[in-house]
């Protein structure tokens, strides 16, 4: 587990509003984790705390929200519709809606 994984936790319970629970501890490691190999580190640095929690709030909303996996666009529950964003206009920034980007490390073959 990582050193400042309580800061992030603490973010991500303001943004997103959640019940302290064990399960919503794993679920914080795990996207702590995929964040982690997305920006080939292993470490969260201070200026990345916040935009990583953001990022971590954001999807667990997603996720939740009604079972339903993907970028949710709308959702009513009389005659049960959800509509799905599916246009992704910048393919560079697709994945974490670009916060993660500026922490990515540069990794080459020694």
């Amino acid at each position: 587990m990582i050193e400042n994984f309580n800061k992030i936790k603490k973010y991500v319970l303001t943004l997103g509003g959640f019940e302290d629970t064990p399960k919503l501890d794993l679920q914080i490691q795990m996207k702590i984790n995929e964040a982690l190999a997305y920006c080939y580190r292993d470490d969260v640095p201070e200026a990345m705390e916040l935009p990583l929690a953001g990022v971590i709030a954001d999807e667990l909303k997603t996720k939740d929200m009604a079972g339903f996996e993907g970028n949710v666009a709308s959702y009513s529950e009389g005659d049960m519709s959800v509509s799905f964003n599916t246009s992704v206009t910048d393919t560079s920034k697709a994945y974490y809606g670009g916060k993660l980007e500026p922490f990515k490390q540069i990794i080459g073959v020694i």
